[in-house]
């Protein structure tokens, strides 16, 4: 199994056509109940979508995601996305942690005692952790080919208690 190196980067044309899209959003009529009673508040929604579409800065969003180290390896016809960061230390330990749908490695990577920039302390005897977040088959690679992968090749083994 060979690692190649992946860092997130999005074409200009989609953040606009997405942008684009954003601001020609179709808004329903208020319903006549407030807020989150009968589903998302519209208010809250257009707010958001507004932030979307005029102030969310993506590029420092992939800047971040790009500084960890992240690689692809095909693993039995399924491309497996994952952050590989070595433990520091006298004697480090292997922890790898997964994640499933719709859930994403990005939920993984501010976990205090797993952060690659934490140093190791007492409570950790002096060791920082190796870690790893793949992206499990089960989740089917979308986003890493520009489209749904294909399907496992027969069940088999999960990548977590999903």
């Amino acid at each position: 199994m060979d690692a190649e190196p992946f860092f997130v980067h999005v074409p200009d044309a989609v953040l606009d056509d997405l942008r684009s899209r954003l601001r020609h959003t179709r808004w329903p009529e208020p319903l006549p109940y407030p807020g989150w009673t009968a589903g998302a508040d519209l208010d809250y929604l257009k707010e958001l979508v507004g932030y979307w579409a005029s102030s969310f800065d993506w590029r420092a969003q992939e800047r971040w995601l790009n500084s960890f180290p992240q690689f692809t390896a095909d693993v039995d016809g399924q491309v497996i996305h994952f952050v590989h960061q070595r433990g520091q230390g006298p004697s480090p330990f292997p922890l790898v942690l997964t994640h499933g749908w719709p859930s994403s490695f990005v939920e993984l990577l501010k976990l205090p005692p797993c952060s690659p920039t934490r140093p190791p302390t007492a409570a950790t005897n002096g060791t920082a952790s190796t870690w790893s977040f793949p992206r499990c088959p089960a989740t089917r690679s979308h986003h890493l080919r520009g489209g749904p992968g294909p399907a496992p090749h027969a069940p088999g083994p999960t990548c977590g208690p999903d």
